[in-house]
């Protein structure tokens, strides 16, 4: 960590080119970017050193053999890097990898070093074992025969190791079709042997770490304990999570932030706990979804009902994150205040709620975390003392650092144990599984820095690929050699679905094994194919149950008109959403949803018809009207910052208003008026069913009358991009035996405030975007058809009334609604499911 930070005063003294010349493609100027460079660079003159190449011989040599530019960024290079020495030395501090020169020149601590399964050495170290003081004793897991493939300190020599070809039996290599495949293939092998083997007497080696979650939750979940020798990543941690959100929060105060903060199990030790946990962060969802708001102000400008529990929220959180908002000159101080801010988190909580086992692990992400916070506040002046930075962004490099930090698991007994691959060599465990066996993964590409071209690498005589080949190669023969019981997966695709080779190791063959092994591995169709896993034995019966709606008390006496339509396509999800009162909350709502889109534009239109422009032949000044009730809505409802998705939403409903001013100017200039009172008008209406009244309650959206002809029309709006004529909305089937899908517009016919006996067209408004086709859409229905719609709206009152919301409709939506789940829409057992249901609402 001291060289990071040396590092990063060296690049503070370069020109701003500079150090663009060494930062990575889309680098910016920020104190995060400038550590991450840090860190890298002075990670890569280590490695450089362990190797004993100073940074100026890389620059002559680049000189020579490669580009001027190359040369150049050497050159710099090589500058900043005698400065971040100078630095080091400024604080009483030794650059490690010098530090080893200097050792090297005196006596030994060690007489005698053994070297047990060692397979790489840089020269640095091996300057040191060739101390004269110093006996070396190589342990290598091969059979003497072998002892030609390694050098003298028993490290395999890619010479030697290049050609020489893997004994592995092709019984031993399976091919599993993805990951989840290979962990089937894994739990199938352990079982298969389960009564010949203690449960610690198999141990896993993984190639390809992406699949190591997989199939770590395979095994525990069919009851077979693992220990992970990997544990996980420090960036994990519930402490450092926390961290990270407050932050995000400190940065931005954006709505997401805030809500990111809330959802953390731990913001309730920082915040007020009268003002959070689930009802507070329901009260934001909603307020989120209503609202969209880009940010959230400790005095919110603009109307809601969550106002004062909002506010009191924001100003907690600002006082919260003041800390590590603020920018310091001493990293020690922001590593204080960000030790300050866990200790409030989980110093007097209260964790005897928690089990255990989650209380163990998060002391020891709490010690893992204050270990890197510690190291940080014991950094000499002469470096902790930096440019301007937030604790946020210490916060944020912290995080991208921890993610190399491991924090090992806790060991539960008796298990199966996960490895990386190549330690199986020198396990002795009988029973041993490798995954991931691909290439590109076995061998390993090891991660060489973009500065060092392998042209470069060559020229300076640098390891390559070669050496973790004949590594990868060694380990892969000493393990076929001495396991008994050895199964080898290979996956033809990733975790995301990208097609894998197999590893080239498994093809370092003869050459008649060779023509067969591959036209095996990319030619057969036998590998294990994708499956649903069974993890768990099968119960007597399903506890996933679609329960059986309940006959409401007292009966329901009133519906809208639009909920007609939910009756014919479902009456369970009817139910549900109109008797329960069922609906989602999208908590990640960025922009009005067709519902939303529709409302406001429709207020806009009823708060038109209460202006003097209602009765007007112009265009022009309608629109205006138009727009500038919506710029108030708009204020009112979402208030002046607003996000780009919103913006861009506003465009289109704008657009959509002019077509509407459009449609409003022509209809009078046609002979047909409105008036206030006939625009979003709330209309209900009895409607007599076996003699008992039943209310039908809607919203219409216009009406309008014609003198000359004594007609009146009641319009809908439809602002979807859909175009639909009502005559498709209403009615589907056949010609001549179309049934009703929708009531909506017989419905409105039926309650609208219009004398009885009067001639009544219904029809759309179609505010579709499409400019070259009329918006007006009129229904070309029958008395006849009107009272078969009539008919149909009995039927479903006499089915509401007694309850019937039973079975579910066998035709589900093509896509995935709020309620999709609870009617098992995608459920292969739906219809079984749906017949033994049984009725526990009550």
């Amino acid at each position: 960590m001291a060289q990071t930070f040396a590092w990063c005063h060296a690049l503070g003294e370069l020109r701003s080119e500079e150090r663009l010349r060494l930062a990575p493609l889309g680098w910016s100027e920020s104190p995060v970017s400038t550590l991450d460079l840090a860190s890298r660079l002075s990670g890569l003159m280590a490695d450089l050193r362990n190797e004993e190449i100073e940074p100026d011989e890389v620059a002559s040599i680049a000189g020579n053999r490669q580009s001027m530019e190359s040369a150049a960024i050497w050159q710099t290079l090589a500058a900043a890097d005698r400065r971040a020495r100078d630095y080091m030395h400024e604080a009483g501090l030794e650059v490690p990898s010098l530090l080893s020169r200097s050792i090297s020149a005196g006596a030994p601590k060690y007489r005698s070093v053994v070297l047990l399964g060692v397979t790489e050495l840089p020269k640095s170290m091996r300057r040191l074992l060739l101390h004269p003081d110093i006996s070396v004793h190589s342990i290598v897991h091969a059979p003497a025969v072998d002892e030609s493939y390694f050098d003298s300190f028993g490290c395999p020599r890619p010479d030697r190791w290049a050609h020489r070809p893997i004994d592995i039996d092709d019984e031993v290599i399976v091919a599993a079709q993805d990951h989840r495949c290979q962990a089937m293939e894994t739990l199938r092998f352990i079982g298969d042997r389960a009564d010949l083997f203690s449960i610690d007497e198999y141990t896993v080696g993984l190639g390809d770490l992406t699949v190591h979650r997989t199939i770590q939750r395979f095994l525990e979940g069919a009851g077979v304990p693992t220990h992970s020798a990997y544990g996980r990543s420090l960036a994990t941690a519930r402490p450092l999570l926390l961290l990270r959100a407050l932050a995000e929060y400190a940065s931005s105060e954006d709505s997401d932030a805030l809500a990111a903060l809330l959802r953390h199990p731990d913001a309730e030790y920082l915040l007020d706990r009268h003002a959070s946990g689930p009802s507070l962060l329901t009260l934001l969802d909603f307020h989120r979804a209503k609202h969209l708001p880009r940010r959230i102000d400790a005095a919110i400008s603009y109307a809601c009902k969550e106002k004062k529990e909002l506010e009191a929220l924001v100003r907690t959180a600002r006082r919260l994150v003041g800390s590590v908002s603020q920018s310091v000159t001493d990293v020690r101080i922001a590593a204080d205040n960000i030790a300050r801010l866990l200790l409030a988190a989980y110093g007097a909580a209260d964790h005897s709620s928690i089990a255990r086992e989650y209380t163990e692990a998060l002391q020891t992400e709490l010690k893992a975390l204050a270990s890197v916070l510690q190291r940080l506040s014991m950094l000499p002046a002469a470096l902790a003392e930096y440019a301007p930075i937030r604790g946020s962004d210490i916060i944020r490099w912290l995080t991208r650092m921890a993610s190399r930090i491991p924090i090992p698991e806790t060991y539960k007994g008796p298990s199966v144990e996960l490895v990386n691959w190549f330690e199986l060599s020198s396990d002795d465990a009988p029973v041993k599984i490798i995954t991931g066996m691909n290439n590109g993964s076995v061998p390993e590409m090891p991660a060489y820095d973009p500065l060092l071209s392998e042209s470069l690498r060559s020229a300076l005589g640098l390891p390559g690929t070669e050496v973790r080949y004949a590594r990868d190669a060694h380990a892969l023969s000493a393990i076929c050699a001495s396991t008994p019981n050895l199964r080898i997966v290979w996956g033809k695709t990733s975790v995301d679905g990208s097609a894998l080779a197999p590893s080239r190791l498994l093809f370092a063959v003869d050459d008649k094994t060779l023509v067969t092994r591959a036209n095996q591995a990319f030619t057969s169709h036998d590998s294990i194919p994708p499956s649903i896993p069974v993890l768990f034995p099968s119960a007597a019966t399903s506890v996933l149950v679609m329960p059986r709606p309940s006959v409401p008390e007292p009966p329901i006496t009133h519906l809208r008109v639009t909920a007609f339509k939910d009756y014919i396509a479902c009456k369970y999800r009817f139910y549900l959403r109109h008797v329960l009162g069922l609906q989602a909350l999208d908590d990640e709502a960025r922009e009005l949803d067709g519902a939303g889109f529709g409302s406001l534009l429709h207020t806009v239109i009823g708060e038109f018809a209460r202006s003097d422009r209602l009765t007007s032949v112009e265009p022009n000044a309608v629109v205006k009207e138009l727009y500038q009730r919506l710029d108030s809505l708009v204020k009112a409802t979402y208030g002046a910052e607003r996000s780009i998705y919103l913006e861009q939403q506003l465009r289109h409903i704008r657009i959509r208003l002019m077509r509407y001013a459009e449609f409003h100017c022509k209809r009078s200039l046609d002979g047909w008026r409105t008036k206030e009172e006939w625009i979003e008008v709330d209309a209900e209406k009895d409607l007599v069913v076996d003699d008992i009244p039943f209310r039908i309650q809607g919203r219409i959206d216009r009406i309008e009358y014609r003198d000359d002809t004594n007609e009146y029309a009641i319009l809908d709006l439809k602002t979807s991009d859909r175009r639909t004529e009502p005559e498709e909305s209403h009615r589907q089937g056949p010609r001549n035996a179309k049934v009703w899908t929708d009531l909506q517009l017989p419905l409105y016919r039926q309650i609208a405030p219009i004398p009885s006996g009067s001639s009544i067209k219904v029809g759309y408004i179609l505010l579709d975007g499409a400019e070259d086709r009329p918006p007006l859409a009129i229904a070309d229905w029958t008395d006849a058809d009107y009272a078969s719609a009539l008919d149909r709206a009995e039927e479903i009152i006499r089915g509401v009334r007694a309850g019937v919301f039973w079975p579910p409709s066998m035709v589900v939506p093509t896509w995935d609604d709020d309620l999709s789940s609870i009617c098992m829409d995608r459920s292969p057992y739906r219809q079984a499911l749906i017949a033994r249901a049984p009725s526990i609402w009550r």
